[in-house]
């Protein structure tokens, strides 16, 4: 059952993961049940990975998915999910395994800075099943692309797909992996022979058109291992794109599960076949990722909608059970929850997505607040000269005290390691102790769990400004 002349709200959250929800337009949906929204310049989102809400309004119900902007040229690996993944055909009716070593090839890609696509030919109704599927094998996260329906040529509606997302978000593939009726699909956008690559055995039809891993996943890692086989990614996208997995739906029986699904419109304005849902009129190439982030449920939303209240925008409130990335905070009992410095955590983390660090990968944010309730950001900016890096601390503290700024009260300090926490090196602990031990240090997850200390708890015996104001014996003086 489709969702007919109905209207929907568009939110988009664009400081994720903990930013606001703000709603984009409300559009009603056609007789199909799919809507299309076009971004105005005027809303236009910037480089990233935005996690994007539709809310029925008639029953709140939701579906969620990304909306990811990414600059020209962005270079990405495709693989058939069916030719490249499976030994069996079926995703939705039983668990099929998985080929020995695939995750482990799709995860090598991923962390040399590679857009992740995965591809299929079947209809946009079993996108749950199979984002499922992935999320429970734990593949890196990705991009997903399904057929709008269910075509006769299916395999032909996959290639179509394909290329107008390739030519439309402009996009360089280095690599792509199917099966042998793929191959066809993947000449159309233009893959090298020698990056494309078949599982399963050799087509004598198709020799000298791809490589035929014969051998399995593990020997093909083995030999992209080998210096100079693959080069890290030189595109801006690898520090746009999150390095994670799939988070892991929940599977249940819902009577509105399909026609709320049926909302997702993989069709762009004056793009038949494109990905977007919602597409942006700039230099800059949006690609959908339609993967369920969270389990598709009746749950009542709270709609801030007041539109003569011109001190707030529309918003999307979630309460923490809703939230789908960080369902509880974990912190610290000394820590008063309602006290927790949130806006602080916001910019942190906003700051993170823009850390220049190609020799690591290892992203840092952090958000200063100071005396006087003003808030300095900065992510840490790294150099072929190793020791003239910068880190997230120091950035945001140099940027203060450049405006003027040398009293301060909180910093929260964030990176993307998702086991324990990342503190302050000793270097930005002297940096941060030139101005006060009694500054409060947040440690924060990408799980919004937290640790709070102070300054003089992570550098004791500090050396400070008033260490040089004590006395001290002549210089003259020889014991």
């Amino acid at each position: 059952v489709c969702l007919v002349n109905e209207k929907v709200g568009i939110y988009v959250m664009r400081s994720a993961p903990y930013g606001e929800w703000t709603l984009l337009n409300t559009v009603e949906t056609d007789t199909h049940g799919r809507i299309r929204y076009t971004i105005s310049d005027d809303k236009k989102l910037p480089l990233g990975l935005h996690p994007v809400k539709l809310v029925v309004r008639g029953d709140h119900t939701t579906v969620d998915l990304f909306l990811t902007v990414l600059p020209p040229k962005s270079e990405a690996v495709i693989f058939s999910i069916d030719g490249s993944f499976t030994s069996s055909f079926s995703v939705s009716h039983h668990d099929p395994k998985v080929r020995p070593g695939a995750v482990d090839v799709v995860r090598y890609w991923q962390e040399l800075g590679y857009i992740i696509i995965y591809i299929t030919a079947r209809p946009d109704i079993q996108q749950r099943q199979v984002v499922h599927w992935l999320a429970q094998h734990n593949f890196p996260h990705g991009m997903t692309l399904f057929n709008d329906g269910i075509y006769r040529e299916p395999i032909k509606h996959k290639a179509e797909m394909l290329r107008n997302v390739v030519e439309n978000a402009d996009l360089v593939i280095t690599a792509a992996y199917g099966s042998t009726k793929d191959v066809s699909g993947y000449q159309l956008i233009h893959v090298p022979p020698e990056k494309l690559f078949v599982v399963g055995k050799i087509k004598n039809r198709l020799q000298g058109q791809a490589r035929f891993l014969t051998d399995g996943y593990a020997l093909h890692l083995t030999e992209l291992s080998k210096p100079g086989m693959v080069r890290p990614s030189k595109s801006n996208s690898r520090h746009l794109v999150r390095r994670a997995c799939f988070n892991l739906p929940k599977l249940v029986t819902i009577t509105t599960a399909q026609s709320s699904t049926s909302l997702i419109n993989t069709k762009q304005s004056g793009s038949p076949t494109s990905l977007s849902a919602i597409s942006m009129p700039t230099s800059q190439h949006p690609v959908i990722d339609q993967s369920l982030s969270a389990p598709l449920t009746h749950r009542k939303i709270n709609l801030y909608d007041d539109t003569n209240d011109s001190q707030h925008h529309h918003r999307l409130i979630l309460s923490p059970s809703q939230s789908k990335e960080a369902p509880s905070r974990g912190i610290s009992p000394r820590i008063n929850r309602n006290k927790t410095p949130t806006k602080l955590f916001v910019e942190a983390h906003a700051a993170k997505y823009k850390a220049y660090c190609p020799y690591s990968n290892f992203r840092v944010g952090a958000a200063l607040l100071t005396s006087t309730g003003k808030i300095y950001s900065g992510c840490n900016v790294e150099n072929a000269s190793y020791p003239l890096s910068t880190c997230a601390e120091r950035t945001a503290l140099v940027k203060a005290v450049s405006e003027g700024e040398i009293s301060f009260e909180k910093i929260v300090i964030t990176s993307d390691v998702e086991s324990g926490f990342t503190g302050p090196c000793g270097s930005c602990r002297q940096t941060l102790a030139e101005f006060g031990l009694d500054l409060d240090v947040y440690l924060v997850n990408p799980k919004n769990e937290s640790k709070q200390y102070k300054l003089r708890e992570l550098l004791p015996i500090a050396f400070t400004p008033c260490d040089l104001q004590k006395s001290r014996t002549s210089h003259n003086i020889i014991q």
